[in-house]
């Protein structure tokens, strides 16, 4: 779905697009309009934080799933080990800068094992 297509952008003062059709939209399309306007990381746009599940990421254990979510520029990774094992290890990114908070937002829709993997990273770095 082309969400400038779609959807008739809000016309009032300095709202952002689609602010008046916020309730309408898919869990996804939030996460996208999240990743093109900071004025939506606010109570008044709320979303469901579902995530997704990502498997194969690059340089973690086999077996292991990580679920991974971004709310209000920041991203969650929790990871899970194989159903043998026990445990759960959870990430949280907390960009300083809009931009960066930004583009957790771009990746997350678009990278998710990029990002996934990178979450791990910072798991085994610290």
């Amino acid at each position: 779905m082309d969400i400038e297509k779609d959807l008739t952008p809000s016309r009032e003062g300095d709202r952002p697009p689609y602010a008046d059709r916020w309730h309408t939209l898919s869990d996804w399309m939030r996460v996208h309009l999240r990743s093109k306007d900071p004025r939506f990381w606010s109570d008044a746009y709320p979303h469901t934080m579902t995530g997704i599940a990502v498997d194969h990421v690059v340089g973690m254990p086999h077996g292991w799933t990580v679920h991974l979510c971004v709310d209000d520029g920041e991203a969650i990774a929790m990871f899970y080990p194989p159903a043998e094992r026990q445990g759960t290890v959870s990430v949280v990114s907390r960009p300083d800068d809009i931009a960066a908070r930004m583009d957790l937002y771009r990746r997350y829709i678009w990278e998710p094992r990029d990002l996934a993997a990178e979450m791990w990273e910072q798991r085994e770095a610290a």
